[in-house]
């Protein structure tokens, strides 16, 4: 499915200015969604100079075809952090953020987690915490197009 590209010279200005919005904040760790969400969440927590990084898997499409229901998977076990960012790319529908901030909230109590995406839908079930832009249709990103091994 084609759609409205996003580059990666697009993903670092983005990244950079959702830092931005977020450094006010401090975090002791960061929790990306996989896959799509490790870009933003890597470059997030190099940033930020934030050691603690993970990575969840939590699958609510494959290609663009949407599942009943979020599989997650590899949920991390957090010791320490109290004030955790939870980073995807898109919130799209809102419901894979809404299911994997609610499982880590119901397993760690005495963690508070927020969220950070690169694009929020305004129809999404879920708002994150910060966002650079709204989306609007489908997004190809540059990490779907120039590693697609079909195209190498």
């Amino acid at each position: 499915m084609s759609g409205q590209y996003y580059s990666f010279n697009e993903f670092l200005s983005d990244v950079r200015a959702l830092e931005h919005k977020i450094s006010a904040e401090r975090f002791d760790g960061v929790i990306s969604i996989a896959r799509g969400g490790i870009f933003t969440g890597l470059f997030i927590a190099e940033a930020l100079e934030i050691n603690n990084f993970y990575i969840i898997n939590a699958v609510h499409y494959r290609r663009d075809q949407k599942l009943q229901s979020v599989e997650i998977k590899n949920i991390p076990a957090l010791v320490d952090e109290k004030n955790v960012l939870v980073c995807d790319e898109i919130a799209d529908s809102g419901e894979t953020l809404r299911a994997v901030t609610q499982l880590l909230s119901e397993r760690y109590k005495n963690t508070t987690f927020k969220t950070a995406v690169l694009f929020q839908k305004e129809s999404a079930a879920f708002t994150a915490d910060y966002f650079v832009k709204p989306a609007f249709g489908w997004i190809e990103f540059f990490w779907e197009k120039e590693l697609n091994p079909a195209l190498l």
